[in-house]
């Protein structure tokens, strides 16, 4: 089996990598949500893990004789909590507000995570605490849309150490349980749109590590259609215009395809984007001109770049010098792409990333567009109207997790 991508399961984050080290290094980009198994809005395409200087300086700087391009806040922990974590997906809305979570850090406990996450809002500077899904532990914010609607999800662990997770919209700060396909199924909420629709995954009752994707509306989840041959995939997100991007795939032969769901007017109907000649790959963001982002394998299934993806088929997108591969994560409205630069070697084996952002069609890591003293990124989020992204890097060597916004400087 040739798949690849997602160097370790979803809930493997890196930013809990002193815990667990990234898994499966042979093999990329995986099942990106592994059916059953928790989700913490990590990265889907893992690095190895670094332990760093707890010591940043956030003031702007030069790097190099260059003018720095973002200046960077770091938002802060809630109160009791020593970590927070902004996902790497549609984290910050085009208010400047971002969605994400406060956790107890427990060293060599990761169910932990699960049971102290506390779902948060930052606006204007400040932290709010979202209140957790009565009979549910934990609760994580993934994301969210200009009316401050978040969705993401609530955590229990049993006795047995097995984590149960179930999506959650935030409606003005109230949770609701948006329930699985399938009775008894993790379920995870992944995207929402200015309208309230919210998209995601359920895992499939087989037991193959596969999820079934929906979209939730008029108070009920349905499911989305499958192409022809698909019989497993993932809801990633969705535009305002209700158009959702995601990915397909089939068990029978481990192949996937990125694809968009569009409505038409009774329900929905699936299309799929094409490939760059390889048997995988995703759309992981869209935008509200109807582009998307995300990645597909090349032919043989080694390696394979980021794309952007419009009316006229897919384009790849550049990596950094001496590397091989990219992975597209979120596109703003006036196309800035946030994701990945990586490294495999010629037998698909992980070597490193970095986190970057396209404009213009143009690569540049984003690190050496910030004060030269901030840890190095691992997640990122997406790019709002205003240029600011969401970013989070891997624990300190105290344990503690440094998250940021990033502001552009205007010149």
């Amino acid at each position: 089996m040739k798949l690849r991508r997602a160097i370790a399961p979803l809930f493997v984050t890196l930013a809990l990598t002193p815990w667990v080290v990234a898994q499966n290094n042979t093999s990329q980009r995986q099942t990106i949500l592994s059916g059953g198994k928790p989700w913490t809005g990590s990265n889907r395409m893992a690095q190895s893990g670094r332990t760093l200087s707890p010591s940043f300086s956030s003031s702007v700087a030069t790097r190099e004789n260059q003018q720095v391009k973002y200046k960077v806040v770091q938002i802060g922990v809630l109160p009791g909590k020593t970590n927070s974590f902004l996902p790497d997906l549609k984290s910050i809305n085009n208010l400047g507000h971002a969605a994400g979570y406060s956790f107890t850090y427990k060293p060599g406990d990761f169910n932990n995570l699960f049971r102290t996450g506390q779902a948060f809002i930052w606006q204007d500077g400040k932290l709010k605490a979202l209140p957790l899904l009565p009979g549910w532990a934990g609760a994580f914010g993934f994301a969210l849309n200009d009316l401050d609607q978040v969705v993401g999800v609530a955590s229990n662990v049993d006795a047995d150490q097995t984590v149960h997770q179930t999506p959650v919209l935030w409606n003005r700060g109230q949770p609701i349980n948006l329930g699985s396909l399938f009775p008894g199924q993790n379920s995870y909420a992944s995207g929402i749109n200015f309208w309230g629709v919210v998209v995601g995954g359920s895992a499939l009752p087989d037991n193959s590590g596969n999820n079934a994707p929906w979209v939730w509306y008029g108070g009920a989840l349905h499911a989305l259609p499958f192409l022809s041959g698909m019989n497993h995939g993932f809801a990633e997100a969705i535009n305002d215009f209700g158009v959702i991007a995601g990915r397909q795939g089939s068990i029978d032969d481990s192949s996937g395809v990125p694809c968009l769901w569009y409505w038409n007017g009774i329900g929905y109907t699936p299309v799929s984007l094409g490939s760059f000649g390889g048997d995988f790959g995703d759309a992981v963001g869209i935008n509200n001109l109807g582009h998307t982002t995300g990645w597909s394998l090349l032919s043989g299934d080694i390696h394979g770049p980021a794309f952007i993806s419009d009316f006229r088929g897919l384009h790849a997108l550049p990596q950094l010098p001496s590397d091989t591969d990219g992975g597209g994560n979120q596109i703003s409205d006036t196309d800035e792409i946030t994701g990945w630069s990586q490294l495999f070697d010629d037998q698909g084996n992980f070597i490193s990333q970095r986190v970057v952002i396209w404009q213009n069609g143009k690569v540049t890591e984003v690190n050496t567009l910030v004060p030269p003293n901030i840890p190095a990124f691992g997640d990122i989020g997406n790019a709002n109207i205003l240029g600011q992204i969401s970013a989070s890097a891997g624990l300190l060597s105290d344990g503690t997790e440094t998250t940021y916004i990033l502001t552009p400087i205007i010149h």
